[in-house]
């Protein structure tokens, strides 16, 4: 029990998490839960509270019990030590010790000189037929990229890819409705011109993924109207909004990636108003964002929805309604069991895939929630034809997709 003298309140939480120590302020001992040390351990990090333990004195604290209750502070601090399961996940990793930094940049520096040392070698090397097989190559690389260029006026087909561009050739933009598909994937291009990608009205497939675009305000309504397109990458960028798309915007859109971006929060737009209403695949993970729209719930082909790796808490009850639901991949996240509704069990009639490892709910957790037998009967069908096709869809075609707690030493 903790000490009764004002001098003895609980006032501060030393927690020891194997090299690390976090120093943690108690708000107000009397109500100051285990619980609430979790949460702040969570931000701090990153281990989701179903994985942590928490002990004092070898005793494991109870989550939901005042803390003041289960420790003895001595000058108003109290040492907790802070164990946790592997694949904590659902947070920030933990930054590198000095000691890591240091050898982290130590080997950085070694590479660095043995790439000059490399490369002063080769240089020595090079005689004057190589520079002339290499001036051939050159050549033959020009006259082959020519040959490129004037293909796509034929196949509608531009290829860009890695071409170290900071933006799209004016001779590909004068195509105009010939461009069927624009693939300039990993490029250096932070923009595109609106009236230009007006023009490409008969394009289907547009991927900008892996390039330096950090807003799309300036050229979204031009990419929303385009009445063709029916996939836009846009993965692996430093995107932090995605513009609200207006009653009619992209008519066609059936695949959008936003993947690895720095998104924060999504527009309550998707399937309202008429928009996006042929989409049938969305890919969001790897970015921050805290919650999905419920409006999701309304686009009417939704089929998979890719949204690993943020911080969501909860799966709107409005997927309910998503009768074309198929995947829902949320590995990664801060989802508990609360967050699992139990109307999107059992009434998302075509969800077969629902993933949530690393997240706060546990499978057994999972198991007691109602609606979890219809959802489960739905999964082992879908892997009962895997089985019976002698098609391999990977892991998660038989994995329940939850986690058990299992408790490491740090």
């Amino acid at each position: 029990m903790a000490a009764s003298g004002d001098d003895d309140a609980l006032r501060v939480v030393d927690v020891k998490h194997g090299k690390d120590r976090h120093e943690i302020a108690v708000d107000d001992g009397a109500v100051f839960t285990a619980r609430h040390l979790m949460d702040k351990l969570l931000d701090l990090t990153g281990v989701l509270q179903k994985n942590q333990k928490l002990l004092a004195k070898g005793k494991v604290l109870v989550a939901d019990l005042p803390l003041a209750a289960q420790v003895k502070p001595k000058g108003g601090r109290a040492t907790i030590m802070l164990m946790a399961s592997a694949g904590g996940g659902g947070g920030a990793p933990r930054a590198m010790t000095a000691g890591e930094a240091a050898l982290a940049a130590s080997r950085a520096a070694k590479a660095a000189k043995l790439a000059e040392a490399r490369k002063d070698g080769l240089d020595a090397m090079v005689t004057s037929e190589d520079r002339a097989r290499a001036r051939r190559a050159k050549e033959a690389f020009a006259a082959n990229e020519a040959a490129r260029r004037a293909a796509w006026g034929k196949t509608g087909v531009v290829g860009l890819r890695e071409a170290g561009l900071d933006g799209v050739p004016s001779d590909v933009w004068d195509l105009g409705s010939a461009v069927r598909v624009l693939d300039v994937h990993r490029n250096r291009i932070a923009s595109l011109p609106a009236p230009r990608v007006a023009a490409l009205v008969n394009v289907t497939k547009l991927r900008l993924s892996g390039n330096d675009v950090c807003s799309l305000d300036d050229f979204f309504h031009s990419l929303a109207a385009l009445p063709a397109l029916t996939t836009l990458a846009l993965e692996d960028n430093a995107i932090a909004v995605f513009p609200t798309p207006t009653p009619g915007s992209f008519p066609r859109l059936e695949e959008l990636t936003l993947d690895g971006n720095a998104l924060t929060s999504l527009p309550d737009a998707f399937g309202d108003g008429a928009s996006m209403q042929s989409l049938r695949r969305l890919g969001v993970s790897g970015n921050a964002l805290r919650s999905l729209p419920p409006s999701l719930g309304s686009c009417p082909r939704l089929d998979a929805i890719d949204a690993r790796r943020n911080a969501i808490d909860a799966i709107p009850e409005s997927f309910a309604a998503a009768s074309m639901l198929r995947s829902l991949l949320l590995d990664g996240n801060r989802v508990g069991v609360g967050g699992v509704p139990t109307s999107v069990l059992a009434g998302c009639a075509q969800l077969c895939e629902l993933s949530l490892r690393d997240n706060a709910a546990t499978m057994e957790e999972l198991r007691e929630v109602d609606g979890w037998d219809a959802y489960e009967t739905r999964r082992k069908a879908r892997a009962g034809k895997v089985l019976e096709s002698r098609v391999m869809l990977g892991e998660r075609a038989f994995d329940e997709g939850g986690d058990v707690e299992r408790f490491r030493r740090h």
